[in-house]
């Protein structure tokens, strides 16, 4: 194994790029540690190599009969001004050591055949060293570049930023200090920001919110399955996908799906590189009514070892899937028939239907998570425009069924007194809440993020309701990498600033041929700094430039929130300005995910 690091300024390196690399790669001599070392980025000529390349060194590290000690053998690659010591040269049969001399360093004479453990320091810019005897130092001022404990954690903690996506050099820098890698900084330093840059980089890490790992769990009834052909554009199961990606769902419950196996099997085939599919159909007319769906986005959830339990066929489906570690999470989508202000029979049926099932079969797995369609409010007052109360045995079945279950609106149990509709009634102008997601005290614990959204997809009238979830047990995660808005990547004055910014970067790079390579000055350095600059600019661009339709959502959004909790706004004024309201955002968010689908490929 090979660990290629810069040991001449005592930092880590950029990823990529010749023996610049940071990590671990074959070695085809066997086992060394650190055996790739790059020494002047200086030519004989005294010209600074373009792209930062080095001239690197090979040391051989090898094993003396008693094990105890390893060889080093390499030839230097002088640098320009630099100053030597004399060595002798007898006796190099077995290995020999030509010291790698660094500007400034001071050194005493080194003997024959010095045979270096793998505590022997490697030598730092302006470092003060005693006289080398055996592979002993006599001073120990300066600490070894890196402890020989510390390599497996570094392949450890390398692997761990890359997958978090973290790009900070700084980071890097601060686990070697940590490790002993970083030698303390002199007096003379004094407060420096080159010198304060990786702990305050580590500081401003750890101050950081972290929350478990979660998915986002979604419910939608799309109402029907669109053009019979998937690859039309009107098939909504080509909205479902877009959905899917952009708002970047783990787990998305469907209710009127209309799905038949040929239909499944053709929507699985168009779109198998994100979505899985688990479905149940009307046994009596699965192509024109009812039928549930449970979606898997590949990208982001396990899809394998699935289990699911067709409850009522075409109106109840769970779903047990694998999460982290040995976690299982069970997931019920719902789709019950209406009510009217007088007669809740056929939903209260419903909901003892599937309570009857579970008296039957008590293995079958409780859901931790209850989401769908219900077509039934429990509190009329606060769910329904206007207000008006559900019948009594619609609700009391559901009552029992959610004592069975042990679980509660996630949704209103975070926002008690808000009122929030997922369903319009276009011709009269009635809304209600009857899209909701009951969860259990467990999941309820971690859940964040509840949201009720319009979701764009052609002739759907219900908005999507959602949460993020995750399990006790799921490690704590970051806030994941920032990524350039799509709306401003054609922005004319972020472009205008990047070029401007490139060429001046440009320039350092170029003044750097004359000069001498420092901490504070290197090619690793300018392209951090330019890198850092355009993420800044880029955010602060796009808190300006917003999209137009995107604003119009959003404003006309708090207007409806604002008329319907306003107290004061007679019901019929209220129920007239709100339907206004939320047919101009249906629109727009109809407007917006067409000009979606046509900016991105789906």
């Amino acid at each position: 194994m090979a660990l290629n690091l810069d040991t001449r300024q005592g930092q880590l390196p950029p990823r990529g790029g010749n023996s610049l690399s940071v990590g671990y790669v074959p070695n085809d001599r066997g086992v060394g540690v650190g055996d790739r070392l790059p020494v002047s980025c200086l030519s004989e000529s005294g010209e600074v190599l373009d792209n930062d390349r080095r001239q690197i060194q090979e040391l051989n590290i090898g094993e003396s009969t008693s094990q105890q000690a390893q060889y080093v053998s390499y030839d230097p690659q002088y640098a320009a001004g630099s100053q030597y010591v004399n060595r002798n040269d007898s006796n190099t049969s077995q290995n020999h050591f030509n010291p790698q001399y660094v500007e400034g360093s001071q050194y005493e004479s080194l003997g024959q055949g010095i045979r270096l453990p793998q505590s022997t320091p490697q030598y730092v810019e302006n470092s003060q060293y005693g006289n080398l005897n055996n592979g002993d130092l006599t001073s120990t001022e300066v600490p070894p570049l890196i402890p020989p404990a510390a390599y497996g954690t570094l392949s450890q903690i390398l692997t761990d930023i890359e997958q978090q996506g973290a790009t900070s050099r700084e980071t890097l820098n601060q686990f070697l200090a940590l490790t002993g890698a970083l030698h303390a900084p002199s007096e003379t330093q004094g407060t420096n920001p080159e010198t304060q840059t990786a702990h305050t980089g580590h500081q401003l890490r750890n101050n950081k919110k972290h929350f478990r790992a979660a998915i986002r769990v979604a419910s939608l009834n799309m109402r029907g399955y669109g053009n019979p052909n998937a690859l039309h554009r009107d098939n909504k199961w080509n909205h479902i996908n877009q959905l899917v990606r952009e708002k970047r769902i783990g787990i998305l419950a469907l209710q009127e799906t209309h799905l038949t196996s040929e239909r499944h099997e053709q929507i699985e085939k168009v779109f198998s590189k994100r979505l899985k599919i688990f479905f149940s159909s009307d046994p009596e007319n699965p192509t024109g009514r009812a039928g549930v769906a449970i979606v898997l986005n590949k990208e982001l959830v396990k899809t394998n070892n699935i289990k699911t339990y067709q409850i009522v066929p075409g109106r109840a489906l769970l779903l047990q899937a694998p999460t982290h570690k040995d976690s299982k999470i069970n997931l019920l989508v719902v789709y019950a028939p209406n009510v009217t202000s007088s007669n809740g029979t056929e939903n209260a049926e419903f909901w003892n239907k599937i309570h009857k099932y579970y008296e039957e079969k008590p293995n079958t797995p409780k859901p931790h998570i209850l989401l769908g369609d219900l077509n039934v409010v429990e509190d009329g007052l606060i769910d329904r425009l206007p207000a008006h109360d559900d019948p009594e045995d619609a609700l009391e079945a559901l009552d029992d069924l959610k004592m069975l279950f042990n679980i509660k609106d996630g949704w209103r149990n975070t926002y008690p007194t808000t009122k929030s509709f997922t369903f319009m009634q276009s011709s009269t102008g009635s809304q209600s809440q009857i899209d909701r997601i009951y969860i259990t005290d467990k999941f309820l614990k971690t859940a964040r993020e509840w949201k009720i959204e319009q979701t764009g997809i052609p002739h759907a009238d219900h908005k999507m309701t959602s949460v993020q979830i995750s399990n006790e047990d799921s490690p704590y995660v970051g806030k994941g990498r920032w990524k350039f808005p799509n709306h401003i990547l054609k922005d004319k004055e972020l472009l205008n600033y990047i070029h401007k910014r490139g060429i001046e970067a440009e320039k350092e790079l170029n003044t750097m041929r004359s000069t001498a390579r420092t901490i504070g000055c290197n090619p690793q350095k300018i392209w951090y700094n330019l890198k850092m600059d355009i993420i800044k600019k880029a955010k602060e661009r796009a808190k300006i430039v917003m999209p137009k339709l995107l604003t119009q959502i959003r404003e006309t959004q708090t207007n409806l929130d604002q008329v319907i909790n306003d107290t004061t706004i007679p019901e019929d004024i209220k129920i007239e300005r709100a339907r206004e309201l939320q047919t101009e955002i249906t629109n727009l968010e109809r407007k917006r995910h067409e000009t979606a689908r046509r900016d991105v490929a789906v």
